[in-house]
């Protein structure tokens, strides 16, 4: 790795633990009791916290989302957290929440053709104390859902809009890290214009690239859309199937035999680190059947790792968090070539599958952060990040203030 990777600042106290060759931080007992005495100063000690829960949404990953929400909702305690869970249809239409429960528990079909819609529910989303997005891919993991509720001025779980937008753009993700001396994958970026225009330029520039090749859309998730190119005379149906996903396709250069490790991370200014998983499957790479089809992909918790990859991997993480100002929550993935000892960075996602067997939550839950505790630290960490923000815009708004007095009240 290069020189310019530092080691992360971690909480004081921190408690590295050598386990298989994987450190992670264990939680400290009593942490997550902070999320209740911070409602307790604001609610009164016998309010539960009112959490919008909002799933479904305009994505491919629709699906995937609502399978995430099931597993928040079936978690919590109603009386230390109220959830109100949202559906947001394919279509965008959003559901009250009494539809929303019947959808969850399985009483309606997510595709099922509603009468009456109900529009943006404003008021619905200020009272609630926080909202809990996990809207999978486009619009609800990209900013723009980010964006709305900053407008609203209501608190909300997980990154801004400007880190939600970043990792969500693979090739800005990389744009934006490429300062920071993390190693990542070699790629081509192309667009749906420039490929309509000069097609046999544009795979051209791709064969500078080593075989296998990984063709995917430049925003997106779960490997959808995603194609394994072994010969160049195959790329270009490969990029034609990205192009119906997105407008922007990025050629990857593959890493040959690579390991897939994963590693979680939550926090806002400190950052708590997961141990390190490792996902194996049969397939030719890690596409949406290994993720998600039963006992087609096995996880491997820890990875088994060479001595001091494990601490590579965690600094390399919380740089990539902090340098994207990511807060909250995120699954940060790594490829590792075993014979040559090569790790790249291959994405961040800030808003990771959610279910009990995500590898996110099983990430934590070998970290020694059960699920529901794990959400109730998020819903903390988005309350405090909330709290902080106010105080931040308070202080602005001071100085304007005090500035419009000595120009004659402008």
């Amino acid at each position: 790795m290069s020189a310019r990777i530092a080691p992360p600042s971690l909480p004081v106290g921190s408690d590295w633990e050598n386990d298989a060759g994987c450190y992670s931080h264990r939680l400290p007992a009593g942490f997550l009791y902070l999320l209740f005495v911070l409602v307790s100063c604001s609610m009164g000690d016998n309010a539960a916290l009112k959490v919008l829960l909002l799933v479904g949404g305009r994505s491919i990953e629709h699906d995937i989302s609502l399978a995430s929400g099931r597993a928040f909702v079936n978690a919590m305690d109603p009386e230390r957290v109220q959830t109100t869970p949202m559906v947001i249809t394919r279509d965008g239409h959003w559901l009250d929440a009494e539809t929303s429960t019947k959808v969850l528990d399985g009483s309606i079909e997510p595709d099922h053709s509603f009468e009456q819609p109900q529009a943006l529910p404003v008021e619905i989303l200020r009272n609630a104390d926080i909202v809990f997005p996990l809207i999978h891919g486009a619009t609800g993991e990209d900013g723009k859902l980010q964006g709305m509720l900053e407008l609203l001025d209501i608190p909300y779980v997980g990154s801004g809009v400007l880190a939600s937008a970043l990792c969500m753009d693979k090739a800005q993700t990389r744009a934006a890290l490429g300062s920071t001396g993390i190693p990542m994958v070699r790629h081509e970026l192309l667009t749906a214009y420039e490929y309509k225009l000069e097609p046999d330029n544009c795979l051209g520039r791709c064969k500078g690239l080593h075989t296998p090749l990984f063709v995917k859309p430049a925003c997106g998730g779960s490997s959808i859309g995603i194609s394994r190119v072994n010969k160049y005379e195959d790329l270009r149906a490969a990029i034609e199937l990205a192009f119906r996903y997105d407008r922007r396709v990025l050629v990857e250069e593959g890493v040959f035999a690579a390991r897939e490790l994963e590693i979680g991370i939550i926090g806002n200014e400190e950052l708590w680190v997961s141990s390190i998983g490792e996902a194996t499957y049969s397939g030719e790479f890690y596409d949406f059947e290994n993720k998600y089809a039963g006992n087609l992909a096995t996880v491997h918790i820890p990875a088994e790792l060479p001595g001091g990859l494990a601490r590579t991997i965690a600094d390399a993480a919380s740089i990539a968090y902090r340098s994207l100002d990511c807060a909250g929550m995120a699954r940060i993935d790594f490829l590792y070539q075993q014979e040559s000892s090569h790790l790249v960075l291959s994405e961040l996602n800030t808003l990771p599958g959610f279910t009990r067997c995500s590898m996110f939550t099983e990430l934590w839950e070998h970290s020694g952060l059960p699920f529901k505790e794990l959400i109730e630290e998020l819903i903390r960490l988005g309350l405090d990040r909330w709290h902080a923000c106010q105080a931040q815009r308070d202080l602005v708004l001071s100085s304007a203030a005090d500035l419009r007095k000595l120009c004659g009240g402008l």
